[in-house]
């Protein structure tokens, strides 16, 4: 902990920012869930290679601990009120089981909403955000928006179809998800033509990662359309800006009164902040020495 965090009264805690512990999901009551999963359908040739992600964000936001009254500024008031959100630890995830890891998240969410709380899977890579979705199938029409610097529109890599660079494709042929806004795009990835064709041939609206760092969210923010009775959906991977964009996203929030993230003010039924060792702000778990992305994911 540092000496800053501890100057406004912070202490070791072993939950995220110190909020209740939830020890059985079938007695919660809280209008907020946190879950975390290291992994749920790695590729063979990567591994569990995200695990620690969810200590690494607790770990970041622990500075905070003791700030939970004070006043966001982002929020406008202060971010929850006392017991509004529990965290639930960690499923127990295993890199040779897959299926099993998929069942464990589709479950926990499922039973997260059963009891009418809100879960904010904490990752791990970003397979684990499709049983998350899953789980929501037969609950209502969903918007998913996804902050991230690739689109994870691949239709399988090494014959794999539930990995990390599939999540979009699959949300996609869900029918409860009905729209899909990506806000972050910026250098190479996985994506290949075709499959960029296949996403904006389904109707994905894109909001490039430089078009962020030079104008703003605006245009992500008016994709959401909270006028029907879909509900929303957010999957948070961080990495959407290299560090002179996110420079100039910080100046230009400065001079128009915007912040650089996308502001999430619409009703949200899932929230997945997820946390990999190959990018600039995303959180490596065991491999963050200085533990700067799991503070940024911690704190966003």
């Amino acid at each position: 902990m540092s000496g800053l965090g501890q100057m406004f009264g912070a202490r070791d805690v072993d939950t995220f920012m110190g909020v209740p512990k939830c020890r059985d999901l079938s007695r919660l009551k809280a209008e907020v869930v946190l879950l975390g999963a290291d992994c749920a359908t790695p590729y063979r040739t990567a591994g569990a290679y995200c695990a620690g992600g969810p200590a690494a964000i607790r770990a970041g936001a622990a500075d905070y601990a003791a700030n939970l009254g004070h006043v966001n500024f982002d929020l406008g008031g202060v971010g929850w009120r006392e017991d509004a959100v529990w965290d639930a630890g960690d499923l127990e995830q295993d890199p040779d089981d897959a299926a099993g890891n998929r069942a464990r998240i589709f479950g926990a969410v499922s039973q997260s909403l059963d009891r009418g709380a809100v879960p904010v899977l904490l990752g791990g890579d970003d397979s684990v955000t499709i049983p998350a979705l899953e789980a929501f199938g037969e609950r209502g029409r969903f918007t998913v928006l996804q902050v991230d610097a690739h689109i994870d529109w691949r239709d399988e890599v090494q014959e794999e179809r539930l990995g990390l660079s599939s999540v979009m494709r699959r949300a996609s042929e869900m029918a409860h998800v009905d729209r899909i806004v990506q806000v972050g795009q910026r250098g190479l990835g996985s994506a290949r033509p075709a499959d960029l064709k296949a996403a904006t041939d389904w109707g994905v609206a894109f909001v490039p990662g430089g078009e962020v760092a030079r104008d703003g969210v605006a245009r992500g923010r008016e994709g959401v359309d909270d006028e029907t009775d879909r509900h929303q959906q957010s999957d948070l991977a961080g990495g959407i800006l290299d560090q002179a964009q996110a420079e100039q996203a910080d100046h230009h929030a400065q001079l128009h009164g915007q912040h650089p993230r996308p502001p999430l003010a619409h009703r949200q039924e899932l929230v997945v902040v997820h946390h990999r060792p190959d990018q600039q702000l995303e959180s490596p778990g065991q491999h963050d020495h200085a533990q700067e992305s799991g503070y940024f994911g911690g704190r966003h």
